[in-house]
């Protein structure tokens, strides 16, 4: 049975060609097969955000899904290239911690992807998304056995962490700035509540006490840490920009402390 749909990951952007020339591919074989663009929007080589992305979004989609996830810094190089079944679904992409929070799935089954069996083109050096991802993709999203396109492989690289401790304290990077401006973090809801009920967030300049459960709970333009719909910490500025208010982008961290 084909495949529910393809979903699509990427740090590509829309700017230019990369996503379409997938598609494309896609639409060639797999054509009766539906694409979901999860996001484009990754920060570029962004493995840590991409994994955090499909985590708190893969079970949203049917069982039998394909993820087609290309953020691949290393295309080319020493890193591999697989394909996986976890929690009833299909990802394919590159082994750089990318799929590392799918390594405990009790139905997990990875093989590396030879090119000889995946395509009958000689992959660029530079796209694999194109030349050996998508064509892969399109083999599952047709019903095609995963083991048909390559051997067994070891396991999955680790994800970078989202969040670590620092004694009493927790650390989170900011993984995601979206259209908003608010920051997100992949520090999970149950660890923020190591550190009380009301703690304290360090970010840019600013001290922020205790958690708000909604963007309405403070005034127009007066930021807060909340929760946010993947479970995880989030900082916003109500109707503004959070990433701009205090000078926050990816890669920073914010600190958690009890008050």
């Amino acid at each position: 049975m084909s495949a529910p749909l393809v979903s699509l990951l990427s740090d590509f952007g829309h700017r230019d060609w990369y996503v379409g020339a997938m598609k494309a591919v896609l639409a060639s074989l797999a054509p009766r097969v539906p694409v979901v663009d999860l996001s484009h929007g990754v920060p570029p080589h962004g493995v840590a955000a991409a994994a955090f992305v499909l985590e708190h979004n893969r079970a949203h989609f049917p069982d039998g899904t394909v993820h087609l996830c290309v953020v691949d810094p290393g295309v080319g190089g020493e890193r591999g290239a697989v394909a996986l079944r976890a929690h009833g679904q299909f990802f394919v992409g590159p082994d750089n911690g990318l799929f590392g929070t799918l390594a405990a799935a009790p139905d997990l089954l990875v093989v590396e992807l030879d090119p000889l069996r995946v395509t009958d083109r000689e992959p660029s050096c530079t796209f694999h998304g194109r030349d050996l991802f998508a064509p892969a993709a399109a083999r599952l999203a047709r019903g095609e056995a995963l083991e048909n396109l390559g051997p067994p492989a070891a396991g999955l690289q680790p994800t970078p962490e989202w969040w670590r401790r620092e004694g009493s304290d927790l650390v989170a990077e900011v993984l995601w700035v979206d259209r908003f401006g608010n920051l997100i973090t992949g520090l999970p809801e149950a660890v923020l509540a190591e550190a009380g009920v009301a703690p304290v967030v360090e970010v840019g300049d600013r001290s922020l006490l205790g958690l708000q459960s909604t963007f309405s709970d403070v005034p127009r333009g007066e930021p807060l840490a909340y929760v946010g719909s993947s479970g995880t910490l989030e900082i916003a500025v109500r109707e503004a920009s959070a990433s701009r208010f205090l000078g926050c982008e990816v890669g920073d961290v914010l600190r958690v402390r009890p008050a």
